[in-house]
């Protein structure tokens, strides 16, 4: 039986993006195991044995050295024969503590859900983020990405054994797809919203990357122009009390839901009139391809 070990920065992560792949380890007989920072408290389905980690979201904090030597710990005394790592800090100590490991035959797979230096980006990502995965790469035995840009970065700058690239990661059409007159109806009265609101829909995480306080920002002249604009905010994250501050201090509360981590964002895809995002960067846009598909 192969062992396999995902790593990524929560179980959030892993519930959003991965339930199909570890259902398909399962499936053909593989042990999988987790290391993932608890942020939900949800169970996550197809998993043997899951370890909780913490993963801060900066390369500068000392909880990373805790981190990397557990890492460590766990991928020595498990013998995995895959260790596949996904989100940048993550993904940065698995390949270090799975250096060791490598000798001994474990392959070592990272996922770049966008690299965070890119054509137009920010001068200090590439001179922190790129050096970076220029050096992690040679820990790597092959690098996934999913767009054309991280791609050609990958095959031409990186050190990895193999770069890949796949187009996009799937959305589901039987799950994301448009309601009839009467179903929409039902189901905003079910959610508790009425036909006659004019709904906007953000799915993301509560993090500075995603910009959340651009939307706030702009609220109260939204709401002059929509009075029956409702917009609805899924997700957690470190950002999501400092924005329902924002919310109140503008006065534009009444016009947010914050609606913490869903799993029906198929039915609330369905019920919005607009999808929306004011991300400063995506490896590939998810949340909005999910609503484009709902009409």
């Amino acid at each position: 039986m192969h062992k396999v070990l995902f790593v990524a920065t929560s179980d959030i992560h892993i519930r959003v993006f991965h339930i199909p792949y570890l259902k398909w380890l399962k499936e053909t007989g593989c042990e999988v195991h987790l290391a993932v920072e608890k942020r939900s408290g949800q169970e996550v389905p197809y998993v043997d044995r899951m370890f909780h980690l913490p993963f801060p979201r900066t390369l500068f904090s000392f909880a990373n050295f805790t981190t990397l030597r557990h890492l460590g710990e766990i991928i020595r005394d498990n013998d995995y024969d895959l260790v596949h790592c996904h989100t940048p800090v993550p993904s940065m100590l698995a390949r270090i503590a799975a250096r060791r490991s490598r000798k001994k035959g474990t392959r070592v797979l990272y996922t770049a859900h966008g690299f965070h230096f890119f054509k137009g980006g920010p001068l200090k990502n590439w001179l922190v983020y790129f050096p970076a995965e220029y050096l992690m790469s040679a820990f790597t035995d092959g690098i996934v990405t999913i767009n054309r840009e991280d791609y050609d970065i990958s095959r031409r700058r990186m050190l990895a054994g193999n770069a890949f690239r796949i187009k996009g990661i799937g959305v589901d059409p039987q799950k994301f797809r448009p309601l009839d007159e009467n179903g929409r109806d039902r189901a905003r009265e079910a959610l508790g919203y009425d036909r006659g609101s004019f709904i906007l829909l953000y799915v993301a995480e509560f993090i500075y990357r995603k910009n959340h306080r651009f939307i706030i920002e702009a609220l109260p002249e939204l709401v002059r122009r929509i009075p029956t604009l409702k917009v609805l905010f899924a997700g957690t994250g470190v950002r999501l009390e400092d924005t329902i501050a924002e919310a109140k201090r503008l006065k534009v509360d009444g016009y947010v839901d914050f609606l913490g981590f869903r799993d029906d964002v198929p039915t609330l895809a369905a019920i919005a009139d607009v999808g929306i995002s004011s991300s400063r960067q995506e490896g590939l846009g998810l949340g909005l391809a999910e609503e484009m598909l709902c009409g």
